[in-house]
Formats: structure tokens, C-alpha cells, sequence
């Protein structure tokens, strides 16, 4: 009996979902067999292959069935689909641009991004020179006002997220290891602010030698809290080393003086040392 009403539904409306066809003809109105037929059908879960996930899937689960779908919203889904694709395709070619000038070690910023900018430094020049192959990140480049990823703080958080995605990886192979060595150098930069760069040495899975570079450190504050003369006493160092130069500056000028008229006694690398010293010399205010 429920097999025949199953079969005249399926047979009228020309559809097995058993929603459309409660759309179709209201649950109250059908008799007692017909309103059996369509409580068994609805137990079995539905084959998610048949759905539209309207959320995220492995969180959410929330999912609905074609037929409560109209046309234009299959339309607009579809077309909201397309414009992530496109803005997953221009954050890669972001990512790209990052990584390349990581590896190259080259600076990001140039000193003049304008608009009218011959030179808007090696970040948004490398993108144009990718647009030039890529027609979606040409689109992106010329026609986006919203974000159009050339800004410093684009840059900045590309390559934080960069950053934090190696960082998880390097624990992860240093969680797998037993041998791990840990290196940490103080140095001054030309600011004058003392940074602490930390290096990880260990053996991986594989059995080879790896040593990763962390993270630099600015340790300047930490430094004149445990030793309060210790910013002073370098300034007092280079006092007095300006006072010593000043001193022999006459001999230092003589002797690099010499050098340089020597061209049999010293090579070209000696003598054009010497000429850059001299001229320091003489340039600097004492």
C-alpha cells in the first residue's frame, strides 16, 4: 500500500524529494497511508551529494535540499562562489610575492609607493610583473578600491600569518625530535637597540641536521633594567673613541695616505680601503 502511494507521488510530481513534495501538497490534508509513507521516507538521512551546504560543513552541518532554492539564489551562491575563487586567487599570488622576497631577503618597501611612483618598492613592483601573467590579479589591481593588498599593513599581516604557519612547523618537527639545541646571540643593530636573535639546531625524523632561525628580539629595555649603567657606559665607550681618532688624526691620515700612493706595496682592496677611510676621516665633525 505505501509502495503505491510512494510510487502516484513520485509519479505526479515527477520528484522523490520528499520535501518539494510537502511544498507541493500539505502533510495535514493527505490520508492516514500517504502520511505513513512520507514518515518513512523522511527517516533515512539524505545523501549530502543531493544538498547545498549553506554553512561550514565540519563545524555547522547545516545543509538544505534543491528544491527550497530558488533559481536566483542558485544564482547568487553560485556567483558569490566565482568571487571567492577569484579573491583566493589573488591572495595566493600575495603569498607568493612574500615568500619570494623572504627567501631573497630583500626588502619589501620602497621609499616612494605613490601612485605616480617610478619605483614603489619590490612588494608592489614584483605584483605587477605577476599580473603581467596572471589576468585575475590584473583585474584585482586595476579595478579594486576595497583592499588591494599593496598597503604596508597588507604586507605586515601576510607576513605575520606567513610567519606563525613556519613557526607551527618548526615545533612540530622539534616536538618529534629528541636533539635540539638552542643558540641565542646579542647584537646591536645600527639603531643602537640590542636585539636577541634565537636559533633552533636539531635532527629530524630523517636524520637530518636542521637550524631554524626564530625571531629577533629587542632586549634593549630588558638590558638597562638589569644593568642601569649599561646604555650609558656604551655611549662612554664611543666617546672615547672619538677622542682617540681625534687625537692620532693627523698619523691615521698619514698612513692612509701612504697606502694609497703605494700601488707595489699594497693591492687595490688595501688601497681603496684606505681611501674610504681617509675621507671619513677628514668628513667627520669631532
Amino acid at each position: 500500500m505505501n509502495a503505491t502511494v510512494s510510487a502516484e507521488i513520485s509519479i505526479n510530481n515527477g520528484c522523490n524529494c520528499i520535501l518539494e513534495d510537502l511544498l507541493r501538497r500539505p502533510f495535514g490534508i493527505r490520508s492516514f497511508a500517504e502520511k505513513e509513507d512520507i514518515i518513512s521516507r523522511g527517516k533515512p538521512t539524505p545523501d549530502l551529494s543531493e544538498l547545498i551546504i549553506t554553512q561550514t560543513k565540519d563545524r555547522q552541518k547545516s545543509y538544505v535540499h534543491h528544491c527550497c532554492l530558488s533559481q536566483a539564489f542558485e544564482e547568487s551562491v553560485d556567483k558569490f562562489n566565482e568571487n571567492v575563487k577569484k579573491k583566493r586567487h589573488t591572495v595566493s599570488r600575495l603569498i607568493d610575492a612574500v615568500c619570494y622576497l623572504g627567501m631573497q631577503e630583500l626588502a619589501f618597501r620602497g621609499h616612494d609607493e605613490s601612485a605616480d611612483s617610478h619605483n614603489g618598492g619590490n612588494y608592489v613592483e614584483l605584483l605587477y610583473l605577476l599580473a603581467q601573467q596572471y589576468e585575475r590579479l590584473n583585474n584585482h589591481l586595476q579595478t579594486s578600491t576595497v583592499v588591494l593588498g599593496t598597503s604596508n599593513d597588507i604586507q605586515n599581516d601576510l607576513i605575520k600569518a606567513i610567519s606563525s604557519l613556519m613557526i607551527e612547523s618548526i615545533k612540530k618537527e622539534i616536538t618529534d625530535t629528541s636533539l635540539v639545541a638552542i643558540i641565542m646571540n646579542e647584537a646591536i643593530d645600527i639603531s643602537n637597540k640590542l636585539q636577541l636573535s634565537t636559533v633552533c639546531s636539531y635532527i629530524t625524523t630523517d636524520g637530518e641536521v636542521q637550524e631554524r632561525f626564530l625571531r629577533f628580539d629587542n632586549i634593549s629595555d630588558d638590558v638597562q633594567q638589569r644593568f642601569p649603567k649599561a646604555a650609558p657606559t656604551r655611549w662612554k665607550y664611543n666617546s672615547i673613541l672619538v677622542k682617540v681618532v681625534s687625537a692620532v688624526k693627523n698619523d691615521l691620515d698619514e698612513l692612509f695616505r701612504s697606502t694609497m700612493e703605494n700601488p707595489t706595496e699594497w693591492d687595490g682592496e688595501s688601497r681603496a680601503c684606505a681611501r674610504g677611510f681617509c675621507h671619513t676621516l677628514n668628513e667627520f665633525n669631532y
